[in-house]
């Protein structure tokens, strides 16, 4: 299981860990000194990897993952990753550990829901295909942002920082959306509004 798991995170490496990085430059931005920032933004990642792979077997949009080749075994490491991500948190000995555990159990539930409510395919308007996408990546990305500031020590404007995260986070899973619909290999068997927006407009265009 651990070989497995270890290519798992070598795949996941090559994006270059954006949430780990913004864990790291919020805490540098309120002058943070925790020692162990480095386990938390691991924590971070791993429970980004953790939904890659769940996403990934769910919507069946994406062969090249290592996992898309192991079907439940890869279920159960995704699965393990959330726990050991877990178990790294609550490791640390930062003054706002129980904080941080908090707001990790509750981004990863809402994440959770997000991903649930994705699945039934159901996104026919931009106010729905919107709140899908705050609560899936506009959530992990606020959490990896909020955890960097609460090792630092700080809560101060934590809701702001929530806010701009979230936005962040949903821009970037536009950006994805409309990758996915311009490949040429895609898979036709889920649509997201991104292409519902596309077609509407090459049809309006004919």
């Amino acid at each position: 299981m651990n070989e497995v798991a270890s290519q798992y995170v070598e795949y996941h490496a090559k994006g270059h860990f954006p949430f780990g990085n913004l864990t790291f430059i919020h805490h540098d931005m309120f002058s943070g000194s925790c020692k162990e920032i480095t386990t938390i933004a691991a924590a971070v990642e791993l429970l980004v990897l953790s939904y890659d792979i769940f996403d990934d077997l769910e919507d069946k949009d994406n062969d090249e993952p290592p996992w898309m080749k192991d079907d439940e075994k890869a279920l159960n490491i995704a699965t393990g990753f959330i726990f050991a991500a877990l178990s790294g948190i609550q490791s640390i000995k930062v003054c706002k550990r129980d904080e941080i555990i908090k707001k990790y159990c509750k981004h990863a539930l809402i994440a959770i829901n997000g991903q649930h409510v994705d699945l039934t395919n159901n996104v026919d308007n931009e106010s729905n295909y919107i709140e899908i996408m705050k609560q899936k990546s506009g959530t992990l990305t606020a959490l990896a942002c909020i955890l960097g500031v609460l090792a630092a020590g700080q809560d101060k404007d934590i809701s702001l920082i929530e806010d701009y995260a979230t936005n962040i986070g949903i821009a970037a899973q536009i950006r994805n959306d409309l990758k996915d619909v311009l490949r040429l290999d895609r898979n036709k068997s889920k649509e997201n509004f991104s292409h519902i927006i596309f077609v509407r407009t090459s049809r309006s265009n004919v």
